[in-house]
């Protein structure tokens, strides 16, 4: 599976180089990755599961969400 997206701040602005970091809850394998140019991330070939995603950038809170599940060749875009 895959998780991507993009980092917007609240006006819909995209932040190049944030932090993002993905963690499977169930196991603990962990991947971080930092948006592009145009704030866009891509975190490919990832183990099955349900994953908790972190965000963060300078001058912005740190955004979390959980409970993003990972299925066999599914794209989970968040």
């Amino acid at each position: 599976g895959q998780i991507e997206g993009a980092v917007t701040d609240p006006t819909g602005a995209l932040i190049p180089g944030a932090k993002v970091t993905v963690e499977n809850v169930e196991t603990g394998y962990r991947r971080e990755v930092v948006t592009g140019n145009e704030g866009l991330y891509r975190i490919p070939v990832l183990p099955l599961g349900t994953y908790k995603i972190g965000v963060e950038a300078g001058g912005f809170r740190p955004y979390r969400r959980e409970g993003v599940v990972i299925a066999a060749g599914a794209i989970a875009t968040v």
